[in-house]
């Protein structure tokens, strides 16, 4: 059985550079290290996301920004790596049109492997018409979605907040949009799989 690791979260050093007021240098990722550590406990590969304690979703040009500093590090370490690493692009939701312009980019010039997205980031959730144009687009390329909680501050979840992705699975079947992801493959991290 293989076993690879699908929630690999990591902040490269061009992530770190645009807010480094809140990454400490230990927490800064170093590709070579991640491969060791996959090697030494007998994983055969890990798929990189991005995560922070304060990611500034409701900084709309640091965050269209930090988005593609790591889709671009994450397609370097990923091309250095091929037999080890793969990456889940990160978009700019809840702004719609820069996650448009960074799917295409993430998914056609990167290559990345699909797309790590909040389900409720600022004010807007990814199950209301608003997002729509996302989800179809990523229905339309047929793109595995790592749905990962994080609430309006952009602070990850510590508490029953872990359930943003129960709850936006909720959300998408009551409010019947799963009919625009038919060809979505989806993984709902942090309690998930309820």
């Amino acid at each position: 059985m293989k076993l690879i690791d699908y929630h690999h979260h990591v902040i490269p050093e061009e992530v770190a550079e645009l807010m480094p007021e809140l990454v400490k240098p230990d927490s800064v990722w170093n590709p070579k290290e991640t491969v060791q550590f996959l090697k030494e406990n007998g994983i055969e590969g890990g798929v990189l996301s991005l995560y922070h304690p304060s990611l500034p979703v409701k900084n709309r040009q640091l965050w269209v920004k930090i988005t593609r500093a790591f889709n671009e590090a994450a397609a370097t370490a990923k091309q250095e790596n091929p037999d080890t690493l793969r990456a889940f692009a990160a978009i700019p939701f809840p702004y719609i049109e820069e996650s448009l312009a960074e799917i295409e980019y993430a998914l056609d010039e990167l290559r990345l492997d699909g797309v790590c997205i909040f389900p409720i980031s600022g004010e807007t959730q990814l199950d209301e018409e608003v997002a729509l144009p996302i989800l179809k687009e990523l229905d339309k390329r047929h793109a595995i979605v790592f749905m990962h909680p994080v609430n309006a501050e952009g602070i990850p979840v510590d508490n029953e907040r872990y359930l943003d992705t129960v709850l936006s699975l909720s959300r998408f079947m009551y409010n019947d949009m799963l009919k625009h992801c038919q060809n979505i493959q989806f993984i709902f991290a942090h309690t998930g799989g309820i």
